[in-house]
């Protein structure tokens, strides 16, 4: 629940900054002041920024991913997806208007890879990966079935899904061809009436993490800045502490209890559950994969060990 509020607090900002014209960041300015000419708050400002611009981003990854995982939410997140949110509505509104997506005086720049760059003519309308996530997130939250028992349509929502019908094109479906099926149903969807249904009584979980956790510091916000600016600027020995548990966190034996997806063995590509004691990269079902791999898999190794 406060995962969903939080993505869409960092994507609304940057929606709000389109909006306002704020081109602090602008990508068709020169290239940023030297350090020297820059003031440490214009720094933190700037780096501010470049923070939310990836936070955002990285939303609309998240966003994605829980349409396409509706099935695995319980009532509550799924109806403030639908209609707190209104997701559908919400995504068109992106595709239309994207903050990742900047145009001035015929030249084209889109955020990939957390930098602004210079997208040539010829290939403006390629997707990036944002892009891709937000079209793919569209298609789920309004073809997946378990969003169509939840997601009730009326005139306005028709009105403001249907805009988004003069984005598909040929180029479109040729990278993403799953969205011929919303195409279809777009085009439906322009002969049908929409008829509210009643609704009764609902009751709504809210999020309240990110609540607690602004009115629990309200007032001791710059005594924290200076608790960590003091453990930021301690001694060596101390911060090295501090990052070998940080990197403790993302250990092998941590990490791969919640894979996706079971580890296939490099060999035979049955489930695996060793993995190669050098590079820590490879899987093997037993000793005989690993031993008749080893002649295909030993420069790999070694570079890899080198770097670890």
């Amino acid at each position: 629940m406060d995962l969903i509020e939080f993505c869409h607090i960092c994507i609304g900002d940057q929606i709000e900054r389109k909006q306002k014209g704020k081109t602090i960041n602008n990508p068709s300015k020169a290239p940023h002041k030297t350090n020297e000419s820059v003031s440490p708050i214009e720094q933190l400002i700037s780096q501010k920024e470049d923070i939310d611009l990836i936070l955002s981003a990285k939303s609309v990854g998240i966003l994605c991913h829980l349409a396409q995982h509706v099935s695995s939410l319980n009532l509550s997140v799924t109806t403030r997806m639908c209609d707190h949110h209104d997701l559908p509505v919400f995504l068109v509104g992106l595709l239309e208007h994207s903050p990742w997506t900047f145009q001035q005086g015929g030249r084209t720049w889109k955020y990939l890879d957390g930098e602004w760059r210079e997208i040539p003519e010829a290939d403006r309308f390629l997707l990036t990966q944002t892009e891709g996530q937000l079209w793919i997130a569209l298609h789920q939250s309004l073809l997946n079935p378990d969003m169509i028992k939840k997601y009730y349509l009326n005139d306005f929502r028709k009105n403001r899904l249907l805009r988004v019908t003069s984005l598909m094109n040929e180029v479109l479906l040729d990278q993403l061809p799953v969205l011929a099926d919303l195409q279809r149903y777009l085009h439906t969807l322009s002969f049908t009436e929409t008829n509210m249904p009643k609704r009764g009584l609902i009751l709504e979980q809210t999020p309240v993490i990110r609540e607690k956790i602004l009115a629990h510091n309200s007032t001791s916000w710059e005594v924290l800045a200076h608790r960590h600016v003091d453990i930021l600027s301690a001694d060596q020995g101390l911060l090295k502490v501090i990052a070998g548990k940080m990197a403790g966190v993302y250990t092998t034996d941590n990490i791969d209890p919640i894979l996706p997806q079971p580890a296939k063995c490099a060999c035979c590509g049955h489930p695996a559950k060793s993995r190669c004691s050098g590079c820590k990269m490879e899987w093997y079902c037993r000793r005989e994969c690993q031993v008749k791999q080893w002649s295909k898999h030993k420069a790999s190794c070694a570079g890899l060990s080198e770097q670890l």
